[in-house]
């Protein structure tokens, strides 16, 4: 083997020496007709996903904002059976430290994910050794990193009972005899509320792009009946369980069938073809 830097290669003459098995051409053709089913078997799922995703958007959006929505930093056309009151006056800032170290429950918030363990989300420890100045995040408390919100990577702490954030996140908590988290974060998730976090960081005069409390705590949010928040949230609720199982078959279908393709092209698994598949090569 010729050895570069910092790979090592195989070179032409020696790749030219490398012998391979391979099965009859009738058989050959049969395990691809095999996999293909199975390729479009799984885009029919994959789409099938992607459809899920469309219509559980366009349903909660519609069950949220109706025909008004955000605009900028403002609210347009509000239902009018519901309040529209800024985010301040229905939630609080919390700023608790993990000065004891009353936890080591390290936590990151992602975009697609919400919140989960920061060793989890980057797949290495990223945080600092001392915990002392990160900011507690408790179960049922929302946050997000300062500096990343316009992505949309806000979040519900449902990880742990208590965990701790890097000093940038604003963590916050929503009265909750007026609010339901469980609705909250279908709102501060949705398009619509990222486009106003978007408008807001680029308003803001912080030159690092960050959106604070201040900022945030004066931006417009839905407030419906309580039994209106509870019926929106279960049935995203029931949206969300139907979509995780079509994920999972997805994904079963998926290991399924890289597990079939490692035995046919091996030979583990031999497959049959019939005399007419055999006499047309």
């Amino acid at each position: 083997m010729a050895v570069g830097s910092t790979i090592k290669t195989i070179g032409l003459p020696l790749f030219k020496r490398l012998t391979v098995t391979y099965p009859p051409l009738p058989e050959q053709r049969k395990i691809a007709e095999i996999l293909r089913t199975w390729d479009d078997a799984i885009d029919w799922m994959s789409r099938s996903v992607a459809a899920q995703v469309e219509r559980r958007g366009a349903i909660v959006a519609r069950l949220i904002f109706g025909e008004g929505a955000p605009q900028g930093t403002r609210w347009v056309k509000a239902n009018p059976a519901w309040n529209i009151m800024r985010i301040g006056e229905v939630a609080s800032e919390r700023s608790v430290r993990n000065a004891d170290l009353s936890t080591d429950a390290v936590l990151s918030c992602s975009k697609h994910h919400g919140f989960l363990r920061s060793s989890d989300y980057f797949g290495r420890t990223v945080h600092s050794a001392d915990l002392s100045n990160y900011k507690v995040v408790l179960r049922n408390e929302f946050g997000f990193p300062s500096n990343h919100i316009e992505e949309g990577s806000i979040g519900l702490q449902n990880v742990v009972d208590a965990g701790a954030v890097s000093p940038i996140y604003t963590v916050f908590a929503f009265d909750e005899a007026r609010i339901y988290a469980k609705f909250a974060i279908l709102v501060l998730k949705s398009k619509h509320y990222a486009e106003m976090f978007r408008a807001s960081t680029s308003a803001t005069v912080d030159r690092r792009g960050s959106l604070r409390w201040k900022q945030f705590s004066t931006l417009p949010f839905p407030v419906p009946p309580m039994t209106e928040q509870k019926r929106i949230s279960d049935i995203a609720a029931s949206m969300d369980d139907e979509l995780n199982h079509t994920r999972a078959l997805l994904s079963q279908m998926e290991t399924q069938k890289r597990g079939l393709m490692q035995q046919l092209l091996t030979g583990k698994i031999r497959v049959n073809v019939d005399e007419g598949e055999a006499a047309s090569v």
